[in-house]
């Protein structure tokens, strides 16, 4: 197996017996199914920092719950044949930098939302305190961000966080 992963030109590091927790500087680890997996693993489950792919023995029975909490990204049956194994490599890599892709659009997406609560609340706060309809509360908003060079929701967050203190 570490001969194949070398013809293939990656830089292979074999750690055996396999350690408390996997170090995770590393694109990808192969590990074996085993029972305490997900506890050696480093990260949160669905937070992964790199490539899991779980080698099955043949005489392994599945455990479904085990394999939810490691979520690996792909598996290889030994004993191993070199195609699988570089199939494996290739769709467990791309399969994880998908869900790393993924993993920062909903971040993003989850920082805009909390722009426009802010910038809803902020607003609510300038109709308030200046005596403006929602149009033009948002339009000084939009103004005061553009002279000071923030973001919208920077200022809002900011506006907010004021009017909480002198409340």
């Amino acid at each position: 197996m570490i001969r194949e992963l070398q013809r293939t030109r990656a830089r292979v590091t074999h750690i055996w017996p396999p350690p408390a927790s996997y170090p995770i500087d590393f694109d990808v680890i192969f590990s074996e199914l085993v029972e305490d997996l997900p506890g050696r693993l480093p990260w949160s489950p669905g937070e992964p920092s790199c490539a899991l792919i779980a080698l099955l023995n043949e005489d392994c029975s599945l455990n479904a719950p085990m394999l939810r909490n490691c979520t690996p990204h792909g598996f290889v049956s030994l004993p191993v044949r070199p195609n699988d194994l570089v199939a494996a490599l290739v769709i467990g890599l791309s399969q994880f930098q998908y869900e790393k892709r993924l993993r920062s659009r909903i971040d993003k997406l989850d920082d805009y939302i909390r722009a426009i609560r802010s910038v809803e609340r902020a607003k609510t706060v300038i109709m308030s305190r200046k005596q403006l309809n929602e149009d033009e509360a948002y339009h000084f908003l939009r103004r005061q961000a553009m002279a000071r060079r923030i973001s919208i929701g920077e200022l809002a967050l900011a506006i907010v966080d004021t009017d909480e203190m002198l409340t």
